[in-house]
């Protein structure tokens, strides 16, 4: 979670809060080291709005975000957490990279 957390700070101070679009296409392009196709972007999306929906009780997303030794420290936990769960379902798929 740590890893995803950092990469979804990242991303927000880049993209902001109020370009989902722009950071979902980026975040994919980072971890897979090429751009989404249009439907895949739809889904990264439609994942992100509906992160946007779990997180919004901001003790659940205060909870998700204080997993590990590495505390954030934002200013919007419910973005962050839903970022950070987009990001992690990134990771976990087929074609994303990583260094070793």
């Amino acid at each position: 979670v740590e890893a995803a957390r950092a990469t979804a700070e990242k991303l927000i101070q880049k993209h902001g809060v109020d370009n989902g679009d722009a950071l979902s296409k980026d975040a994919f392009r980072m971890l897979t080291c090429r751009k989404p196709t249009v439907e895949e972007a739809d889904i990264l999306n439609r994942l992100l709005s509906e992160q946007i929906d779990v997180y919004l009780d901001q003790n659940q997303s205060k909870a998700f975000l204080g997993v590990g030794q590495v505390k954030t420290q934002t200013k919007n936990p419910s973005y962050t957490a839903a970022v950070t769960s987009l990001v992690s379902t990134l990771m976990n798929f087929d074609e994303s990279t990583s260094k070793r």
